[in-house]
């Protein structure tokens, strides 16, 4: 019974994620695309080592530098990836990012804001870079559009 309980928990969170990122995306494509693409971002505890796998908070410190609001109705939050640091190109592990840190209020043009992210280490082990930027949901990754992500070596065992 307890453990059908947990399964009934588990399946309700995992929609009420999918049900959240879903409004996300509509939210966002009803407000446009900023027209500016500014973030200053600042972590200190995210760790030099990790673990295969594991998962950790971190909090990052993240100003707004553009001329322009960010609301959650715009679709903007924190999110991370990945770059084995021996890949040349750049490319980011698996083609994916983990969204983890959505805005609880509006941030002000020149206001700045502290977010929580659960990060998780790749699988595999090695040195990574872990990217941290902003991204307007369906329109652009903030470092993508120019602005300066912070990048964090991180050592995988």
């Amino acid at each position: 019974m307890q453990k059908k309980m947990i399964q009934m928990v588990s399946i309700l969170s995992v929609l009420v994620m999918i049900f959240a990122c879903g409004k996300i995306k509509e939210e966002a494509k009803k407000v446009g695309p900023l027209t500016e693409f500014l973030q200053e971002i600042n972590a200190s505890n995210v760790p030099k080592k990790m673990k295969a796998g594991e998962t950790v908070l971190i909090s990052a410190n993240v100003k707004n530098i553009s001329k322009e609001n960010w609301t959650k109705e715009s679709g903007v939050h924190l999110v991370y990836l990945w770059k084995d640091k021996a890949d040349k190109a750049g490319n980011q592990i698996g083609g994916k990012f983990e969204r983890t840190g959505y805005l609880k209020k509006n941030v002000a043009a020149g206001e700045s804001v502290t977010l929580d992210l659960q990060i998780s280490a790749p699988d595999r082990p090695g040195t990574y870079i872990l990217i941290l930027t902003m991204v307007q949901e369906n329109i652009a990754f903030f470092h993508s559009k120019g602005a300066k992500a912070l990048e964090i070596p991180v050592t995988v065992d």
